[in-house]
């Protein structure tokens, strides 16, 4: 019996590379995203550590110091929110990107399917039609045997 071939088996391939490589970016662009997100939450985190120390009231030198290192944490959150929203698109575009390639992929991956099921249902019937014409070609065989011996004469 020939195995299956699929004769559009290079583009699937093709396709498959194509659609894992977006998938890579994708995963760089959102682990990317999801960094910037723990940095600004660890941030925050920092800055209302550093706002609920408390310290004497006279003791104006470190309240300048702690005013000065918040307004520092909150600059930064606000430039790492900044990178993020630019991030966003990046991310909504390899996200789009990878699932049209992945469903281009999925098209000719059923089709691959369908057409090997095609191919055996179709080679089990001309089996069967082999099989059903060697019983008949083995029961006239047998008849015009038993015809030709006399035993049909009686």
């Amino acid at each position: 019996m020939r195995s299956f071939r699929f004769r559009l088996e290079p583009i699937l391939s093709v396709r498959s590379h194509r659609a894992k490589q977006a998938e890579i970016e994708l995963a760089r662009v959102t682990g990317e995203c999801l960094k910037l997100e723990r940095e600004i939450a660890e941030l925050g985190h920092r800055r209302t550590a550093t706002f609920g120390l408390s310290v004497a009231a006279e003791d104006l030198s470190y309240r300048v110091s702690q005013g000065h290192h918040i307004r520092f944490l909150e600059q930064r959150m606000e430039e790492l929110r900044r990178r993020r929203t630019q991030m966003e698109p990046k991310r909504v575009e390899a996200q789009d990107r990878y699932n049209e390639l992945s469903k281009q992929e999925k098209v000719l991956e059923k089709l691959r399917e369908r057409r090997s099921g095609d191919y055996y249902r179709e080679y089990r019937r001309h089996e069967g039609r082999i099989s059903d014409e060697s019983a008949s070609q083995i029961h006239v065989m047998r008849k015009t045997e038993r015809h030709d011996s006399g035993e049909g004469d009686e």
